[in-house]
C-alpha cells in the first residue's frame, strides 16, 4: 500500500462565525480574490459558500506509512498456510513442548476468508487473507528493518521507518478474538518498539485487546483496535530508530487457548506541521468556481475527496492529479456541486 498524507480541512466553525472569520481573525476584504492559507490552526469552511470569506489552513494529517504484507495476502493460499511473508515469528519459549500436537510454527499462519453466506465468513477483511494466532503464551510476530520471514536468510530492507522527533505514530488493527472456544478475558499485545545496541526490543507503546464476549459479539466482524505512541522528543532513545511493530499472544496458562483472527495492519504517523492549501476565485464568461491549489511533489498523486458531513469521503470525479514538483489544483463550482467539505489525500508511490 502507497503512504498516504491526508490534507485535512477539519475543525468547522459554527455558522454564526459569520463571513471573513478565522479564529478572530478577518480575511482581506470581504470576498478577496485570493485568500492564502495562514499559520496557526484551521478555522475550516461549513460551506463551500464560507470558503469565499475564509482564510484556509491545511492541517498537519496523519500519513499512513506501508506496512509490508500488512493485510497477509502473501504467500497467497487456497486454505491455510504457515508462512507468513515479511514477518518473523517469536521464538518457542523454553519449555513449550510440542508433544501436544501442534508444532510451534503452526501456532500463526494465514488463512483464506470463506465464501460470503458461509457462516464463518468475514465481512470486513482488506483482502482475502487475515493472519491466525494462538492464544498460546509466548505466540507472536513482529516486523521491524532487522526482521526475517520464513525464507529470508537476510532482512528484506522494505520498511524502512523511523521514530521522527515532534511525530506521534498509531499501529492499528483489525482484530477477533473467541475462536476455538477462547475464554474470555484472554489478552492479545500490539505493541510499537525499537532495539536497543544490543539488539533487544524495547517497547515504547502497547496495548492489550482482552477477549469478551460483548466486544466481540459480532462473530463476521473484526475490529479495530490502536495503540499510539507519546510525542517522540529528541532525547528519546527510540529517537531516529527504526520503527517495530509486534502482535503476542500475552495469556497465562490458566486461560490458554483458542486463536485471534486479525487483518489490515495500519501504522500512522501524525507530525504537528504538515501542507497548505491556498484557494482562489475563477472567473470569467460563466459563473464563479472555486481554485484549491496546493505545492506538489513529483513523486506523489493527488486525490480531491469530498464529503457532506465530514465524515464519510468520497473521492471527485476526475481521477488523481499528477504532483509535477509545481503547484497543482482542483476547480470546483459552488452552484453545481453544492456545500461541501473538501479534503486532498496525497499518495506516495503506486
Amino acid at each position: 500500500m502507497p503512504d498516504e498524507v491526508p490534507m485535512i480541512l477539519t475543525d468547522l466553525p459554527s455558522p454564526s462565525t459569520g463571513p471573513g472569520a478565522l479564529e478572530g481573525r478577518p480575511c482581506p476584504g470581504a470576498l478577496p480574490e485570493r485568500c492564502p492559507g495562514r499559520p496557526g490552526r484551521l478555522g475550516g469552511i461549513q460551506s463551500l459558500g464560507a470558503v469565499a470569506a475564509l482564510g484556509l489552513r491545511l492541517t498537519g494529517g496523519p500519513v499512513e506509512l506501508s506496512i509490508p504484507n500488512g493485510s497477509f495476502e502473501t504467500p497467497a493460499t487456497d486454505f491455510v498456510s504457515t508462512r507468513i511473508d515479511r514477518w518473523q515469528e517469536d521464538p518457542a519459549p523454553e519449555g513449550y513442548s510440542e508433544a501436544g500436537g501442534f508444532a510451534w510454527d503452526q501456532l500463526t499462519g494465514i488463512f483464506r476468508n470463506t465464501a460470503p453466506g458461509a457462516t464463518d465468513h468475514l465481512a470486513n477483511l482488506d483482502g482475502r487473507q487475515a493472519l491466525y494466532l494462538f492464544a498460546i503464551p509466548g505466540v507472536g510476530m513482529f516486523q521491524d528493518a532487522s526482521s526475517r520471514d520464513w525464507n529470508d536468510p537476510e532482512p528484506a530492507g522494505d520498511f524502512r521507518v523511523h521514530y521522527e522527533p515532534g511525530a506521534t505514530y498509531t499501529l492499528g488493527a483489525l482484530v477477533q478474538g473467541g475462536g476455538g472456544g477462547m475464554r474470555e478475558g484472554v489478552p492479545l499485545e500490539l505493541s510499537l518498539y525499537y532495539r536497543d545496541a544490543s539488539g533487544t526490543r524495547m517497547p515504547v507503546a502497547r496495548t492489550e485487546v482482552v477477549h469478551s464476549k460483548t466486544l466481540f459479539a459480532d462473530r463476521q466482524n473484526l475490529v479495530r483496535v490502536a495503540v499510539t505512541t507519546a510525542r517522540v522528543q529528541a532525547a528519546d532513545p527510540w529517537a531516529g530508530q527504526p520503527v517495530g511493530i509486534g502482535l503476542r499472544s500475552t495469556v497465562g496458562a490458566d486461560l490458554a487457548g483458542g486463536y485471534w483472527d486479525v487483518d489490515a495492519l495500519t501504522l500512522h504517523r501524525q507530525s504537528p506541521e504538515g501542507p497548505r492549501l491556498d484557494w482562489a476565485w475563477v472567473t470569467g464568461s460563466g459563473p464563479r468556481r472555486l481554485r484549491v491549489e496546493w505545492a506538489s511533489q513529483a513523486d506523489e498523486s493527488y486525490r480531491v475527496e469530498a464529503s457532506t458531513d465530514g465524515k464519510a469521503w468520497s473521492p471527485m470525479a476526475g481521477g488523481p492529479i499528477r504532483g509535477t514538483g509545481a503547484r497543482v489544483g482542483w476547480t470546483v463550482d459552488p452552484e453545481r456541486d453544492g456545500s461541501l467539505w473538501l479534503r486532498v489525500v496525497a499518495q506516495r508511490g503506486s
